[in-house]
């Protein structure tokens, strides 16, 4: 019908707490105790309680009273005809960004989540169903810091993409404000493509038991940006992320390193975390790995494009019995492990 010039409607114009139309109403607690009355679980309230509970429900219908899903109207009018994505929320660092208010756009643009359509196969293609209308999994939030829901049910190889204004050129921290029930969550961090670094998300001890997992010495420039979390596992969830500003100073970005490298962790031995510096002469992809004394990978701490520059990245080795672990680093034809002992 668009590409027609055929006109069309979507109804109804107004639902009462729902994420599925253009505006949503707040269900009054007197309209509710009707509903009770009508499929059989209250009382039968009298006929003075009755109307003024449907007029406080008109009230709560108003147009200024009602919250507008932009993200749903973006859906129909916009979303099918363009390949890029728009911000949902102003995303401003340094500050929080809170974890539902990835960009609006299509899955595999704004978002990837690996049920984020009806099938007729009967998977629910949104978990949660709260705050916003797409793929991505969506629940309330009893975090006192959240803006009263996170993103969770995350499943290995999703991502959230956010575009974001930093207000201030410097060196950030990043708290991740996660919960899960059981370690081995990972999130590879990405900024314009760029891979930053490796978050790994510890046991909180429950899906509401939330704990922050620091990201340190992040550069970022005044301007606006595109942040990606990559969730290369998952079985957490995630509320929002806090971005401090440390420091203004910020290395010249001239003044690159010569040579490929990676140093020996630090501290070592160590437990349960240590860091691990690396550094590039070029830009290029990088992958760095942890491996057991049987040569398994227990841990992917990088994986992606990076610029030239030194970094340093957090192993969290909590998860994982004591003994003796290598860090191999590989960037085109460079190859380097380095021995790390853990001690609990």
């Amino acid at each position: 019908m668009h590409n027609n010039n055929i006109g069309w409607a979507t109804w109804p114009h107004k639902k009462i707490k729902s994420i599925a139309g253009p505006l949503s109403a707040t269900l009054s607690p007197l309209y509710q105790t009707l509903l009770n009355y009508w499929n059989g679980s209250g009382s039968r309230p009298t006929a003075t309680y009755a109307q003024g509970a449907l007029m406080a429900q008109a009230n709560a219908l108003k147009l200024e009273m009602c919250t507008y899903n932009k993200d749903y109207v973006y859906a129909l009018l916009k979303q099918p005809f363009t390949t890029t994505s728009i911000p949902f929320a102003e995303n401003l660092i340094p500050g929080t960004i809170y974890a539902p208010n990835y960009d609006m756009g299509k899955q595999g643009v704004a978002y990837s989540d690996v049920a984020y359509q009806n099938t007729n196969n009967g998977t629910a293609y949104n978990s949660g169903y709260n705050y916003r209308n797409d793929g991505v999994d969506i629940e309330q939030c009893s975090d006192f810091s959240s803006n009263g829901y996170d993103v969770g049910w995350i499943e290995n190889n999703e991502w959230l993409a956010y575009t974001v204004q930093v207000q201030t050129s410097g060196v950030y921290s990043a708290a991740f404000n996660v919960a899960a029930q059981s370690a081995g969550g990972q999130i590879f961090v990405l900024v314009d493509g760029q891979g930053l670094s490796m978050v790994n998300i510890p046991a909180t001890g429950g899906w509401q038991n939330w704990q922050n997992v620091i990201l340190q010495n992040i550069n970022l420039t005044a301007g606006t940006h595109k942040l990606t979390l990559r969730f290369y596992n998952g079985s957490f969830n995630l509320s929002n992320i806090d971005f401090t500003l440390i420091s203004t100073d910020i290395e010249d970005e001239t003044q690159l390193p010569v040579e490929f490298a990676l140093s020996q962790n630090h501290p070592n031995p160590f437990n349960p975390s240590t860091i691990v510096k690396y550094s590039l002469p070029v830009d290029g992809f990088v992958n760095i790995s942890v491996y057991n004394n049987l040569g398994e990978k227990v841990s992917v701490l990088v994986d992606g494009e990076v610029s030239a520059g030194e970094y340093s990245v957090s192993f969290d080795a909590g998860n994982l019995p004591s003994g003796v672990y290598f860090c191999r680093m590989e960037s085109g034809n460079f190859i380097s492990s380095r021995k790390m002992l853990l001690l609990k």
